[in-house]
């Protein structure tokens, strides 16, 4: 979910569901639903939210691989851009880190280099190294094996870390694979992360850039909009039928009480492989700034969080702000956007060009 710039290729489908996907991000960190009912809540935050992080990872790589994997240059441009993004965040949280005794942590030191490379150092920010690490992973395994090897080389190490996260309670009990997964959690506290989850996402972005591709070549300007509809009807039908069935497998995890976390998902793949096509039906002139604020909206949300509840108890308004959880999903949502609008803004103005005053004779 990296910054995004005008004139970019026509997918404005994209951008659009970033904003979908940065709400939902907000949605499974503050369960709006759970005053209301646990169980809808569980189907919001931990079933139907969790495409949001593929979704970026796809996009990641749905844009980086435009043109295969033979330029270094396009990968580089990626790592350095995530990596300052990801310093900007560091430096951005690390008064709540203070704040919340982070810097007392026993072993400290090698608990900041697993929350660098994988864990992230706030909860939020895992993503960032993830997805430079998916990318890199990705960029080097195609260059090498192909996307074929690639894609069942991600598949596996996806495999794997299902059994780390929503499968867990299917291993605990094997003292073997225990004892394997104790070793990851060792290193990093999810398999969620740039090694077991992200690299499957962001190949199979690039897998559908390389589809879209195919279909352009095929395309008239008579038959577009004729094979659009027929295509995305075909995507969207895909999209909900596998949706249907991964709600259905994560509220039997849920009920058998195996899942040690929920982000990754069975049928997380397909829904992803149809939801993600549907979405890139929709072309047109990008617009760099809604891409850009769902970006700013995700990396500032916590701080949002932490707002709203500080406000609320300054203002005897606890039972209001705090546990009215759907309004307080909503001031975060509104303050996000509000401060994120503000500071594209203000980025324009400081970037736009000063015309040179010629004092006028008189």
């Amino acid at each position: 979910m990296t910054a995004v710039k005008n004139g970019a290729a026509g997918y404005k489908g994209v951008d659009i569901f970033r904003i979908a996907a940065a709400v939902l991000v907000i949605a499974i960190h503050t369960s709006p639903l759970e005053t209301v009912s646990g169980t809808a809540d569980f189907i919001l935050t931990r079933a139907a939210a969790r495409v949001a992080v593929p979704f970026f990872f796809m996009t990641s790589g749905f844009f980086l691989m435009s043109d295969g994997c033979g330029k270094t240059d396009r990968l580089k441009k990626f790592l350095k851009k995530t990596a300052l993004i990801y310093i900007a965040s560091i430096v951005l949280y690390l008064p709540l880190n203070i704040y919340n005794g982070y810097f007392k942590s026993e072993g400290l030191f090698l608990k900041i280099l697993k929350d660098l490379f994988f864990d992230g150092t706030f909860y939020h920010l895992w993503y960032l190294p993830a997805s430079a690490l998916g990318a890199a992973l990705v960029f080097f395994t195609v260059r090498r094996a192909g996307y074929r090897a690639a894609f069942f080389i991600f598949l596996l190490l996806y495999f794997i870390g299902l059994f780390g996260d929503s499968y867990y309670g299917v291993i605990e009990n094997i003292a073997p694979l225990k004892a394997f997964y104790e070793g990851i959690f060792a290193v990093s506290d999810h398999t969620r992360n740039g090694i077991f989850f992200a690299p499957l996402f962001v190949l199979m972005g690039g897998v559908e850039r390389k589809r879209e591709k195919s279909r352009d070549k095929k395309r008239t300007a008579a038959r577009d909009a004729e094979t659009a509809v027929k295509e995305g009807g075909f995507e969207l039908a895909g999209a909900c039928v596998f949706f249907a069935l991964m709600l259905t497998e994560a509220l039997i995890l849920r009920k058998l009480g195996l899942q040690r976390h929920d982000s990754m998902y069975v049928f997380l793949v397909p829904l992803m492989r149809f939801l993600f096509g549907f979405i890139v039906r929709f072309r047109g002139k990008r617009r760099a700034l809604i891409g850009n604020l769902a970006l700013i909206v995700y990396i500032i949300h916590p701080v949002n969080i932490v707002a709203v509840r500080a406000e609320g108890k300054a203002l005897g308004l606890e039972s209001l702000f705090i546990d009215n959880a759907m309004i307080h999903f909503a001031l975060v949502c509104l303050c996000s956007f509000a401060e994120g609008a503000g500071i594209l803004l203000l980025s324009e103005f400081i970037r736009r060009p000063r015309g040179k005053h010629i004092k006028r004779r008189k």
